[in-house]
């Protein structure tokens, strides 16, 4: 039997759920990336596990570069502007970044990168920033679905700001939208101001810049000024 209650040490994914409720209930799971966990919750043997995750919100809602990573349960590459690559053995809290050399990363992390690679040429996105294809349909309603917000996307080419660079600016937008909540206006448009003036693509701060003076009841000719003058 299965047992109530456990833990297993090596790495699981999300994507292995599926698989594993389709052997318990002994059907034959379709093609699919995840493998079952039965083998690990029954204590048998398997093999070692590579998780991939990604996050192309900060390039569609705010112009900024998407972010990826490829993990083991050794180690972990995150692909950005600004790369990184974790030792998990010694740095569970990912404090030292060990990606010094792009030339000479460490031994553990060059099949991690290969990997990463490798999905990266079959991605449409990635596709679009060498500007091989344009962005299907079938690829924006399955991002949609998964919660992202499409507008931002129209540069093509051209390096994109590394989301850590940009907390700062996430941070003054969050302040923002507390401040147009708490019908501060003036306050909240110099803030977004502020922060289009960094990301000129920030697609989710540009409706901003009106909704002070539309919440205002401002003339529709105030919010055309307030949007211009940026």
């Amino acid at each position: 039997g299965i047992p109530a209650r456990g833990r297993v040490d090596p790495l699981v994914r999300t994507v292995d759920i599926v698989p594993t409720i389709l052997g318990l209930l002994h059907i034959k799971p379709p093609a699919m990336d995840g493998q079952s966990l039965l083998p690990l919750i029954k204590g048998e043997p398997d093999a070692p596990r590579v998780a991939y995750s990604e996050s192309f919100a900060p390039r569609l809602n705010f112009g900024w570069s998407e972010v990826r990573a490829e993990r083991s349960r050794e180690g972990k590459f995150i692909e950005a502007p600004h790369p990184e690559v974790y030792d998990l053995r010694r740095d569970g809290e990912e404090r030292t970044n060990l990606f010094t050399n792009p030339s000479a990363p460490p031994s553990f992390a060059r099949p991690l990168i290969a990997q990463l690679r490798t999905i990266e040429r079959g991605d449409p996105f990635s596709n679009v920033q060498r500007g091989q294809s344009q962005l299907d349909e079938e690829s924006r309603r399955k991002l949609t679905a998964l919660g992202y917000v499409f507008g931002s996307d129209t540069k093509s080419t051209g390096p994109r700001a590394d989301p850590k660079d940009r907390i700062a600016y996430w941070e003054l937008f969050e302040q923002a939208q507390t401040a147009i909540r708490n019908r501060q206006y003036p306050q909240a448009l110099e803030m977004v101001r502020t922060g289009l003036s960094v990301d000129r693509d920030h697609g989710i701060a540009m409706p901003s810049l009106s909704n002070g003076p539309i919440r205002r009841n401002h003339h529709p000719a105030d919010v055309r000024t307030h949007t211009l003058h940026h």
